[in-house]
């Protein structure tokens, strides 16, 4: 009996032991540390990706986080139609980060889009076009430009509109032309709450011929986009074949988004670009515009010479036919 009770207390003994280093061990065995692979490691030890199973590789980058440009993050996968302009330098200064640490945000809500990940400045100099940001390529008139006109009041209380100033851009937003223009009659209403023209602005401005040639000049050849562009027409007193004009006034696509026939340009920037113009308590800009009007037409340029029929079929391309083999005899000839 003794010798049963003495085994069964060194067996409780023993249990308790064991249960107190295990439950020990579990409370001060430290987790291990997940080591991120660096491009380095696999340089100095080739035999590591030999030996041990593949593993995915965090991409390096400044305090252990990926470079903003070129990688295809859960942020960067949702690229709006804009950010391949965007240069390494503005993509990494417009990316979100947690002012602590500095990492991307973990979660991106779908229904953003990428908004708020540009602050407003950065976002119209990318869209629009910034003079800063232009090579010598992008200067280069092209073959599409977009004019915008503003006009002042003439005749009895400002009743009648002539022409005041008129912008051209080309396919990137750079100011191919603008020009402010002496009307031939006494202005009566300057409108400068809505066009921005004071009378100073007129005062030595060229004659309405010289700018209308320079326009002309310019629209020879040319596709010319405008926002309802035979206003625009109409006040330079020009003519263009239709075959050569985009209106974003009128083509249907725009007019459906926007749930009428006569969308503003106001409207459709925000929309489509998701930035505002014209803007309450600020005078327009006819150079805004014109890049503006633009902007829509690069994101519709394709779906409009589909709609034109301009787009043609891919050609297939032949195969060089390969040289025909020789026989066994022409060899020897060689």
């Amino acid at each position: 009996m003794g010798t049963q009770k003495r085994a069964s207390s060194n067996w409780i003994a023993l249990k308790k032991k064991m249960g107190a280093n295990s439950r020990t061990r579990a409370r001060r065995r430290p987790k291990r540390a997940v080591r991120v692979a660096t491009d380095a490691d696999a340089a100095s030890a080739p035999h590591l990706s030999q030996t041990r199973p593949a593993r995915a590789l965090a991409p390096a980058g400044p305090a252990g986080r990926a470079p903003a440009a070129g990688m295809h993050t859960s942020a960067t996968d949702k690229l709006p139609w804009f950010a391949e302009d965007l240069s390494p330098e503005d993509l990494e200064l417009a990316l979100p980060r947690s002012r602590s640490t500095g990492d991307l945000p973990a979660k991106s809500s779908r229904a953003q889009q990428w908004e708020g990940y540009l602050d407003e400045a950065t976002k119209r100099r990318v869209i629009l076009g910034d003079e800063r940001d232009m090579t010598t390529e992008k200067r280069e008139i092209g073959h599409y430009v977009a004019v915008d006109c503003e006009m002042v009041g003439v005749g009895p209380r400002g009743s009648r509109s002539a022409l005041a100033r008129v912008s051209i851009v080309n396919w990137h937003g750079h100011v191919v032309l603008d020009r402010f223009v002496k009307p031939k009659e006494l202005v009566t209403d300057y409108r400068t709450w809505v066009s921005g023209v004071r009378a100073r602005d007129l005062r030595d401005a060229p004659s309405f011929e010289a700018v209308q040639k320079e326009v002309a000049d310019l629209f020879r050849g040319r596709v010319v986009v405008g926002h309802a562009i035979d206003n625009d027409l109409k006040a330079l007193l020009l003519s263009h074949p239709r075959a050569l004009l985009r209106d974003t006034a009128s083509f249907k696509p725009l007019r459906e988004l926007a749930g009428t026939k006569h969308p503003g340009l106001r409207r459709l920037c925000e929309l489509v670009l998701g930035i505002q113009i014209q803007q309450a308590g600020h005078a327009h800009s006819s150079v805004e515009d014109a890049r503006a009007t633009m902007a829509l037409f690069r994101t519709q340029k394709d779906a409009w010479d589909q709609a034109l029929g301009h787009t043609k079929p891919a050609r297939r391309r032949s195969m060089p036919s390969l040289p025909r083999p020789k026989a066994a005899a022409d060899w020897w000839d060689d």
